[in-house]
């Protein structure tokens, strides 16, 4: 804990200016702090480049972002993309208390937009004990400013992003049986010829039920499995047997050599030819 956090002062705002180093290799901080409002004026922006993380340790107060209204109070959080028009202020009866950092870089919008997809801007952390301990420790961190300050800002920003994301985007739902049965049978069959329709009948379930399920177990689609398997074996026949190309499209699953190649690259950006000769250099 920073020693402003320790005392009675009202507030902290650490504002930082990171080097052009830092803005191409790292998530950095540009403004973190603490703050026990007294008041309830309304902090107003848009088109500020910029991503915020508030959470609120008490008192209440309210947002207003991508058309909607949001009432915060203790134990809540917000993640905001700051370019977007925005307006949040604490109530005027029981003034919020706050820990706050706008950061930038690295993939911060890839980010955010994960986060966005699957969750409203307002959200409970999973652990707000880990939440509050990251944003106060992003404080003490840029308050002393110390010589590797920038790439543990950066490692703590993206733990930050790790919780929120596990707390937003990732089901909490027992995975059914059936899907995990799904699985199993993928995990020892994939190099066979699979369709749906036998995947339905085998399992006693329609094959829009079976699609829907299987892709909230794994979060991808049935064939997109069976895919990332069956190139996930070839890169391991091409590294470490002679087999031709030929041989290990046809050891892998695919109908023909010319369709291996074409999703082979699709995944790895290269063909199967280029990565053997890559890696085994």
């Amino acid at each position: 804990m920073t020693k402003n956090l320790q005392t009675e002062e009202r507030s902290v705002r650490i504002i930082n200016t990171p080097s052009d180093e830092v803005r191409k290799s790292f998530f950095y901080v540009q403004e973190t702090g603490y703050i026990k409002l007294g008041d309830s004026k309304a902090t107003q922006r848009e088109n500020l480049n910029s991503f915020l993380i508030v959470f609120v340790l008490g008192g209440t107060g309210s947002l207003e972002y991508d058309g909607r209204h949001y009432n915060l109070r203790e134990g809540q959080a917000f993640f905001i993309d700051c370019s977007k028009k925005h307006s949040y202020r604490s109530s005027k009866d029981n003034p919020w208390e706050i820990l706050w950092v706008h950061f930038n870089g690295a993939t911060s919008k890839e980010y955010f937009n994960v986060f966005y997809q699957k969750s409203a801007a307002v959200f409970v952390p999973e652990n707000s004990f880990s939440m509050e301990n990251i944003l106060r420790n992003i404080i003490e961190l840029n308050d002393a400013a110390t010589a590797n300050c920038a790439i543990r800002s950066s490692l703590l920003i993206v733990s930050l992003l790790t919780d929120i994301l596990e707390s937003t985007c990732i089901s909490k739902e027992a995975v059914p049986e059936t899907a995990k049965a799904v699985k199993r049978y993928l995990n020892s069959n994939f190099t066979d010829k699979i369709t749906l329709e036998q995947l339905s009948a085998q399992f006693f379930m329609s094959k829009y039920h079976l699609e829907r399920e299987f892709k909230k177990c794994c979060g991808i689609t049935i064939f997109e499995y069976i895919n990332t398997k069956r190139i996930t074996l070839a890169k391991r026949l091409l590294r470490f047997t002679d087999k031709t190309i030929d041989e290990i499209s046809a050891a892998c699953g695919f109908s023909d050599q010319s369709y291996f190649n074409r999703q082979f690259k699709k995944a790895e950006g290269m063909t199967g030819t280029a990565f053997r000769k890559m890696w085994r250099n």
